[in-house]
């Protein structure tokens, strides 16, 4: 307790267990227990009393409280008048009723009261969970132990997946037919071409407009009962039983002027055989090729005759997301752990569908720009944290707004949603958790649910510019969306209208869902928890006087004063808080000289580093600007470790999340493994197919509420990262595909507002989440899924409904669709 509290309010003091015993006869040498003070809690000693003859049942009712209650200042009276008529009987009083009072602590039996009847409830409830959780234990244990002997096993006796290339050229109006030298038994065959190709194919029947009028063609042939050599021209196979088996698939082949200046590309298609397997088993497989270029082209040719099949993936993938969303959400092992695991199982998986990537291509899938963001950052804010600013702004952001509650809170949030389109919102809430966590420290506030908002605000507010949220980046430095004139001015004037929007709907859902002020305060704070204690000791001792006698009804209704007193109390704590209003000032005089800017020189220099990357990050889309996020973040950081000269770098490196970092890194491996086992390929078709299934007049709505809400709701369950590289291709397909006509631009804020509003859905939803959660275990506050997602959930449902009618107003009423 404060000491600023009156001592009728101090609580703590153990209740000693109490034994009235009357007696004839006292011996002589217990005199020497007669005592005027109060006798310690901790005493083990017997005080034997003699009470006079006129406030003998009223003291005897006294008596009987707890030493905690009978020494409080409201009973002196009670205390000074027992002190008196001890000291004048205290020689005299062998031979008389004595008044035996066992102030022993713990060696009396007690008969058993209703608390603790329900105490020892609540024992036996713990026993049992306790008994049930080495059970639970040991089927945790078995289950992984089971996979990971499956995947080690798989990954052990399967090589990895050599892909041999074969060099073969092709002339203008000549066909090139290349043998299949295996057997054929497989109705799937997949291959690759690498040579002078457009960077990104984009569909096999509509070839892109205005970037290339040659293509080559590819499609397979079966000879049956038929003899040739591995090479032959369509002129030696003339008079053969070739017949087509397959679709066409068309590449768009690179100006000849061009193709010095790009480098090959590799493209990979699989092929559906379209014959029996009988009249299969008994013909020779073919490859063959033809192109309208206007010279002879060089390419490179490689084929596997066992892919994958997605009607076997697919299954193999929603059980492996499955398994690692049931992982984390019910806290089996560590979130970092849980995507290791699932990570691992998915690349077994692809082994054993012969399909094991090498170590070299499991390295290609990991996103490192987004790791080296992250890194960088990391070490950038354990930097800044030295200096102490961060303490001063919790101090300072108290000051402002006078320890209001709400007031503070949306500070906090629209700051946070402000500087998260200005920066990236991994980096803001990086910078601003530290702040937030100290803040709610000043403020006796659970900082979990504060921390929820913010970073809920951060997702929100980084969906405003391009290099606000990492699904910003990935969709906003495609390919297809620079050439849709797609720039940061023309991003950020869509966005930022449905990102203002939603800020005016979340900031009053958010009052309505945290409108009990308790939520946002810890279960019990040690205070209240303590005053809590104190009035359940008053309540119990007065009702164990009865109100029949009227010297007991006395004290009782002395000790039910003292219990609406503290009930009051309580009540005002509840309501202000721990940090009473009338103890503002006080508090932040302290604060101010407790928390102050502990090194001035080094916040200087970090500050103009930091000033130096989030420069840079706005200018890191020019031309000559050969930078990316990551590049920028880790030069910034050099260069503030170089001009801090610290010593300490192992306790720099000791402060990055490595769990987060390896996390991600495991994500970005399973989602590329989920995408070869087909969940991507199955998605887009789903959703060009449903797109196609309705009217003209209506597809572009219908585009939109696709991708806005199949983003969302996958964004929820899948990182959106990951989920925006593989939602872009989607996108970008569905805008070049001549049947739909589609505009881009309106599906690109489709898929950036729900890849942005839906990693608000769960706790593993967005990159900031993931971070924010990182550095609150760091402080010691500990997020579990199912308490982010009962305030993220509603929010994401509720800001995507927004965007929603955004987007159907601005892009299918008033056709405010770009060029």
């Amino acid at each position: 307790m404060s000491q600023n509290d009156t001592s009728d309010d101090e609580t703590g003091l153990h209740t000693p267990r109490m034994l009235l015993n009357t007696t004839s006869h006292c011996s002589r040498h217990n005199s020497g227990t007669i005592m005027r003070s109060p006798i310690s809690p901790s005493s083990s000693v017997s005080s034997s009393v003699v009470f006079g003859q006129i406030p003998e049942e009223v003291l005897r009712a006294w008596g009987q409280l707890p030493e905690a209650i009978r020494l409080d200042p409201s009973l002196a009276v009670f205390q000074k008048e027992y002190d008196r008529i001890a000291e004048t009987r205290s020689a005299d009083y062998v031979q008389r009723e004595c008044l035996i009072v066992n102030m022993s602590l713990g060696t009396q039996p007690v008969a058993p009261t209703s608390a603790q009847n329900h105490q020892n409830n609540v024992d036996e409830d713990v026993q049992t969970q306790e008994k049930q959780r080495p059970f639970c234990s040991y089927i945790k244990l078995i289950v992984l132990s089971c996979c990971w002997l499956l995947f080690t096993m798989i990954l052990m006796f399967k090589n990895e997946r050599i892909e041999t290339m074969h060099q073969l050229s092709v002339s203008r109006g000549e066909s090139k037919n290349y043998r299949i030298n295996e057997h054929v038994v497989n109705k799937l065959i997949s291959v690759t071409m690498e040579g002078p190709l457009l960077p990104s194919a984009k569909n096999k029947h509509y070839l892109p407009a205005n970037i290339s009028t040659h293509y080559l063609m590819i499609w397979l042939q079966l000879l049956v009962d038929g003899k040739t050599n591995s090479w032959s021209s369509s002129t030696e196979l003339e008079n053969s039983k070739l017949q087509n088996v397959s679709d066409v698939w068309i590449l768009p082949v690179l100006p000849e002027n061009l193709m010095n200046i790009f480098p090959d590309q590799r493209h990979q298609w699989t092929f559906q055989v379209n014959v029996d397997s009988e009249t299969l088993s008994h013909g020779v497989m073919f490859i063959k090729l033809y192109t309208n270029s206007e010279s002879s082209l060089s390419f490179s040719i490689a084929y596997n005759l066992s892919p994958i099949n997605t009607d076997i993936g697919l299954p193999y993938a929603a059980f492996i997301l499955i398994g690692l969303y049931i992982m984390i959400i019910f806290e089996v092992v560590h979130r970092a752990l849980a995507a290791i695991l699932a990570s691992t199982m998915s690349i077994a998986i692809l082994a054993a569908l012969n399909e094991r990537p090498s170590m070299g291509e499991l390295i290609s899938w990991i996103d490192m720009d987004t790791l080296l963001l992250l890194f960088s950052m990391m070490v950038l804010v354990a930097i800044i944290a030295e200096t102490g600013v961060f303490d001063w702004l919790a101090v300072y952001a108290y000051k402002i707004t006078a320890g209001k509650l709400w007031p503070l809170i949306m500070a906090l949030c629209f700051f946070t949603a402000l500087l998260s389109s200005l920066l990236d919102n991994v980096t803001t809430v990086l910078l601003m958790t530290p702040v937030t966590i100290r803040l709610c420290e000043v403020m006796e506030l659970n900082p979990v649910p504060i921390l929820t908002a913010m970073v809920v605000y951060s997702n929100i507010g980084g969906a405003m510019t391009p290099v606000g949220d990492p699904p910003n980046v990935i969709i906003a430095s495609n390919r297809d969306v620079k050439n849709a004139e797609i720039d940061f001015g023309t991003f950020s004037l869509h966005m930022s209208i449905g990102v203002v929007l939603v800020l005016i709907v979340v900031s009053a859902q958010v009052r309505y869902i945290f409108r009990d002020v308790a939520v946002l305060r810890f279960d019990e704070p040690q205070d209240v928890q303590e005053l809590r204690h104190t009035i359940a000791i008053w309540q119990r001792a007065a009702a164990s006087l009865s109100n029949y006698s009227k010297d007991e009804n006395l004290v009782r209704e002395t000790l039910l004063k003292k219990v609406q007193r503290l009930l009051s109390q309580l009540k005002r704590k509840l309501m202000t808080g721990s940090a009473a209003l009338e103890r503002y000032k006080t508090t932040l005089e302290e604060l101010q000289e407790k928390y102050p800017i502990r090194d001035k020189w080094l916040l200087a220099k970090s500050g103009c580093v930091l000033t130096l990357v989030i420069t840079l990050f706005f200018l890191h889309s020019l031309p000559h600007l050969n930078l990316s996020l990551g590049w920028i973040a880790l030069m910034g950081v050099l260069l503030l470790l170089i001009l801090a000269d610290s010593e300490d770098f192992d306790g720099l490196m000791a402060r990055v999340e490595w769990s987060t970092l390896l996390f991600f890194a495991s994500l970005f491996i399973l989602m590329e493994a989920l995408s070869r086992l087909g969940l991507i390929t199955w998605i887009g078709k789903k959703t060009e197919d449903f797109i196609l299934s309705v009217n003209e007049e209506s597809r572009l709505a219908v585009a939109i509420l696709l991708l806005l809400w199949v983003s969302a709701f996958a964004s929820c369950f899948v990182d959106n990262v990951p989920l925006a590289t593989m939602m872009v291709r989607i996108a970008t397909n569905l805008a070049q595909n001549r049947e739909l006509g589609l505009p881009m631009q309106p599906l690109v804020w489709a898929l950036t507002f729900g890849a942005c509003m839906g990693g608000n859905g769960t706790l593993i939803g967005a990159t900031a989440n993931v971070v924010c959660m990182g550095v609150a275990e760091q402080h010691g506050y500990r997020f579990s899924f199912m308490q982010f997602s009962r305030v993220g959930f509603p929010i994401m449902l509720t800001s995507t409904i927004t965007i929603m009618v955004y987007l159907m107003i601005a892009h299918v009423v008033f056709g405010w669709n770009g060029k």
